[in-house]
């Protein structure tokens, strides 16, 4: 909408709106831009504003650009927002030559980001635009194509009207026989639908099982485990180390990036509160545990952290002689927790006094004793710079704090970029014999000869049923609102002079979310090139449900593989 804080708020005040969402809002907005002028700073938005406002303002740099580019190809056009439409308009021209490739059903990016599949399709219906349809694929099976098609076939009358049209036509048509890139040979049976309900413990047991067997027999192929949720995935990434088995993630942060984190957010969180046993056991626990993974010495370890979290007078313990902890009763295995604690203990006293610098020193000093590894110390120089920058942001900002903060790194729920393997270009083939643990997000323009895709519950997948729950609604707002879709809708209303009326634009996004949900699904299963799994699980407090699009891809393959098997 390109609107300043100054213009929002004089908007407010020209409509006299009430809307204390609204002015909190404004007042976000205004603090947010005010920080970025102080480090005279833009951001992602600006670039794409301010690109635009350029190109508005002098016609002569507008037409060299035309000129430079008389032919303009935008491909993944299903993703373009209002501005970035705008933009290439402007390029073009009225002489120019424009070239949009997309796919109205991948788009998947609708309800965190600008962007809308409905520029696309407004624009395929101009009246100078010529619409080619490209439906041929050769990635996948005829039978998983099939399913793909089913679900575009189905949305044309399935349940919630309100979906209609979030999958279109065409449908996937499998290559020619003279084609180069052919269609993998049919197999129907390796097509698997779960329809049996399990817990999401028992979920990913099966799935970890299943994936574990298939790669022994199949070392020479490639697999994918697909979520809808980064926490979902790191938890199937732990799992899968357990067992042993190479993994590679596409998620927010790397198993390596959560367990650096990990070990930097239990320290700090000890150094902050150092009468803690609970806090001392958790950092001890958290840097040792991977010197400790046979059987034996492992249940020493964690029997060894369990004693600890009940010591009562912790600095007698820590600052005492600690003879006490070598006798001649105990084993070899406790022996070697009891060496490793002794320098534990000395690791705290060195770095003790370290506390009181500034977080981002206190943090270097820390990783120079505690890492060798080249990514271990590039990571925390990162998160010394965050740790940093949010200290000059927040004058209270506290060791519990950081501690907070680098929590958030290690469960998945911030993204730290540069220290993962999908912040290069990723090639599935590259990785025969691995299991790539991906978001359906992050799959888009994969593919993998197996795919297992999780989850396939009304949680994750809803349809905008009155049982359905929302990710993006807080069980403690009132009338279950969506704050983000009332606040966004109020801000559009203000031009016009309009109130937006509550709870509109919370039902709205309700159907928007589910209406991307199910091109999430169909995009997760066209990333399988031979084989399919899709299960589904109760909810963490087993009130969830099958997804309905999986209960009709169920019924859907029975009546197909009963009359052709």
């Amino acid at each position: 909408m390109e609107l300043t804080p100054d213009q929002i708020n004089a908007a407010i005040a020209q409509t006299q709106a009430e809307d204390d969402l609204l002015r909190f809002g404004a007042e976000v907005y205004r603090d947010y831009q005010n920080a970025l002028s102080y480090q005279a700073a833009i951001d992602f938005q600006d670039l794409i504003r301010l690109a635009y406002h350029i190109l508005k303002i002098d016609s002569a740099y507008l037409q060299r650009l035309q000129d430079r580019w008389p032919y303009i190809l935008e491909d993944e056009a299903q993703d373009s927002s209002a501005l970035q439409e705008k933009i290439l308009r402007l390029l073009c021209g009225k002489k120019g030559n424009w070239v949009r490739v997309g796919d109205p059903n991948q788009a998947i990016y609708e309800t965190f980001t600008t962007a809308n599949p409905q520029y696309l399709l407004d624009f395929l219906q101009e009246k100078d635009v010529q619409a080619h349809d490209l439906p041929d694929s050769g990635r996948s099976t005829p039978s998983i194509i099939r399913l793909a098609n089913h679900l575009i076939e189905w949305n044309k009358d399935q349940p919630s009207p309100e979906l209609i049209g979030s999958l279109v036509p065409p449908f996937i048509q499998p290559t020619r026989a003279d084609d180069p890139q052919p269609n993998p040979p049919d197999a129907p049976e390796k097509i698997f639908l779960f329809s049996k309900q399990l817990t999401p413990e028992k979920e990913e047991a099966m799935v970890v099982q299943s994936v574990t067997r298939w790669l022994e027999e199949n070392p020479e192929q490639t697999v994918a485990i697909l979520v809808t949720r980064n926490d979902k995935g790191a938890s199937l990434v732990q799992k899968l180390k357990d067992n042993h088995i190479r993994t590679v993630e596409l998620l927010q942060t790397s198993f390596a990036t959560r367990k650096t984190a990990k070990k930097l957010a239990e320290l700090i969180s000890f150094f902050a509160d150092p009468v803690s046993s609970k806090k001392l056991s958790a950092a001890f626990e958290a840097l040792y545990e991977d010197h400790f993974e046979e059987p034996l010495t492992k249940t020493a370890f964690h029997t060894f952290c369990g004693e600890l979290k009940k010591q009562s007078k912790l600095e007698d313990f820590l600052f005492g002689s600690n003879d006490d902890l070598m006798n001649e009763s105990i084993t070899e295995e406790q022996l070697m927790v009891q060496r490793a604690f002794q320098h534990f203990i000395d690791f705290l006293h060195e770095n003790q006094a370290a506390a009181l610098l500034p977080i981002n020193q206190f943090l270097l000093t820390l990783s120079m004793h505690l890492f060798t590894d080249a990514h271990d110390l590039a990571l925390t120089y990162k998160l010394a710079e965050m740790m940093e920058w949010a200290a000059k942001t927040d004058p209270i900002f506290s060791l519990n704090d950081c501690a907070a903060e680098l929590d958030k790194v290690y469960h998945n729920r911030l993204r730290i970029t540069g220290f993962s393997e999908e912040e290069l270009e990723f090639d599935p083939d590259q990785h025969k014999g691995e299991v790539v643990v991906a978001t359906i997000h992050k799959a888009k323009g994969l593919e993998w000869d197996r795919v297992y895709i999780v989850s396939a519950n009304n949680y994750d997948f809803p349809s905008n049923q009155q049982y359905d729950q929302f990710i993006s609604e807080r069980y403690f707002i009132r009338d279950h609102l969506n704050l983000e879709a009332e606040l966004l809708a109020a801000l559009k209303a203000l031009p016009d002079q309009k109130i937006a009326r509550e709870g509109d634009a919370s039902r709205q996004a309700r159907v928007n979310y589910s209406a991307e949900r199910l091109r999430l699904l169909y995009v997760g299963i066209t990333r399988a090139r031979k084989e399919l799994v899709i299960t589904w699980n109760e909810g963490k407090y087993n009130n969830c449900v099958m997804a309905i699009p999986f209960v009709e891809l169920n019924a859907f393959w029975e009546q197909y593989y009963a009359a052709h098997a």
